[in-house]
């Protein structure tokens, strides 16, 4: 499955000779088509992985500019960063692999943080720790937060720590 999951986020949205705008018009067909129209579940628990909207900018879904931006001002001001773009295909292949496979680790590692919020945050990645896709689940949906690509390798081995951290304390409890 490992093999799988490479093959299917190593294919790249093409997006030569186009504009700015149109490039972003584009990702955000491709973000409504899979993630509105088409709501994800999520886990099998019968809930649906819903998506912030608000506030709106420039008619987009407020999480849409924050998965294809980066930045630490709001998302109105960040700058769009092309990791983020050609990366936007695989939030759901992370979130079905993870369905998929709940509560099993393997091909997908995940594991939750608490101490940003009340409720709980799913930091979801493959084996390589080099893209992230945080949801945060309430008691009747679950929310995406963001997901983005990890650059760095010091970041990667972060993150690495924290996902072994989680479950050596989920073991031992």
């Amino acid at each position: 499955m490992t093999n799988q999951i490479s093959r299917l986020v190593e294919k790249k949205i093409d997006t030569t000779c186009i504009s700015q705008d149109k490039y972003i018009n584009l990702l955000y067909s491709y973000f409504h088509r899979e993630f509105i129209e088409h709501q994800l579940p999520w886990k099998c628990d019968g809930l649906k992985l819903s998506m912030r909207r608000i506030p709106e900018i420039q008619g987009k879904h407020a999480v849409f500019w924050h998965i294809i931006t980066c930045g630490d001002a709001d998302e109105a001001s960040r700058t769009l960063d092309h990791n983020r773009c050609t990366r936007i295909h695989w939030i759901p292949i992370y979130i079905r692999e993870f369905n998929n496979t709940f509560p099993n680790t393997s091909q997908i590692c995940w594991w939750i943080d608490t101490k940003r919020t009340s409720h709980p945050r799913y930091l979801i990645t493959r084996t390589e720790f080099d893209y992230i896709v945080i949801v945060e689940e309430r008691p009747t949906y679950a929310l995406l937060i963001t997901a983005y690509y990890i650059e760095s390798q010091r970041r990667r081995d972060k993150f690495y720590k924290d996902y072994q951290s989680y479950w050596k304390r989920a073991l031992h409890s």
